[in-house]
């Protein structure tokens, strides 16, 4: 057999390519399993098939109980085909945390999962059956404390790794976030205070500013901690370093950057984030560190 059309060998090439570059999607709502993804190739020893395509699927590795449709890179790239079954996965636990909580009252819930088809009723026997739920629709003692809540992020943007805190989020994390003296950014819009077009951010002193504009502030963004790695089980207030850049643990998942990545004007939209150049220039400048690494 040809080395060129060996499935294993080309899985694991693709592997390769791939490496470093997957998206984190969240735990499995039954068992809290990390997700694995399964890469299948499309292409034949004999040339025949799609060579140099692959499907690409998440699967719990424990309970088996969730898993994804194939996603494949026929017509799109292996990120994009990686990034579209992550936020499948994302999407299906979900949905089936909705219906898990709704058990307790037992209200109405038609949930989708195009892959199994789950409804209410199919489920709720699902969940039965594994001992999840009792027949009133409890969770049972066993699962209590390790039936995942919350797959999805703690804040943030949750389709970037790396992003700027909201007010509301400084907020809820400023006791563990250390002070630096300069003034830094956040997404969050202003009051109209001084302008229509304005940023609120953070000051030296540790208080907010409602209205910010044009000037060149720092930019300290927040960064979901990537799964599988020694640092997300750092404790809140620990330092470490990631991306070979200093961040402070300030959440599960979540860190602070220590001390600014740079200073940059808050120009584009202004006072839209997500179409903004500042969003951009932390998207980039994670890449580029990325990459440094490889």
């Amino acid at each position: 057999m040809s080395k060129e059309y060996d499935p294993e060998y080309e899985i694991y090439k693709c592997e390769q390519r791939l490496k470093d570059k997957r998206p984190t999607p969240g735990p499995c709502p039954i068992c809290g399993s990390n997700p694995s993804l399964l890469i299948r190739y499309l292409g034949k020893p004999d040339g025949q098939g799609y060579p140099g395509c692959f499907t690409f699927q998440y699967k719990c590795p424990e309970c088996g109980y969730l898993e994804t449709d194939d996603i494949d890179s026929i017509y799109r790239s292996e990120e994009d085909a990686v990034d579209m079954a992550a936020k499948m996965w994302n999407d299906y636990s979900k949905d089936i945390n909705t219906f898990i909580d709704s058990t307790r009252n037992k209200s109405t819930v038609n949930i989708g999962h195009p892959s199994i088809e789950v409804k209410k009723e199919e489920a709720w026997n699902k969940l039965l059956k594994l001992g999840v739920i009792d027949e009133d629709g409890n969770i049972t003692e066993e699962y209590k404390d390790i039936i995942v809540k919350d797959t999805e992020p703690p804040v943030g943007y949750k389709d970037d790794e790396i992003f700027l805190p909201s007010v509301d989020e400084y907020e809820k994390y400023k006791d563990v976030i250390p002070s630096i003296n300069t003034y830094w950014w956040t997404r969050t819009p202003g009051q109209k205070i001084l302008t229509d077009m304005a940023i609120s951010i953070i000051t030296p002193a540790k208080t907010i500013q409602l209205d910010a504009f044009v000037a060149h502030n720092a930019v300290r963004p927040m960064i979901h901690l990537p799964n599988g790695t020694t640092e997300i089980n750092a404790p809140i207030g620990a330092k470490i370093n990631l991306y070979n850049f200093p961040w402070v643990v300030i959440d599960k998942h979540l860190a602070i950057a220590e001390v600014p990545i740079g200073f940059e004007k808050f120009d584009g939209n202004w006072n839209d984030y997500l179409t903004s150049h500042i969003r951009n220039y932390l998207n980039r400048w994670l890449n580029e560190r990325k990459e440094k690494i490889d």
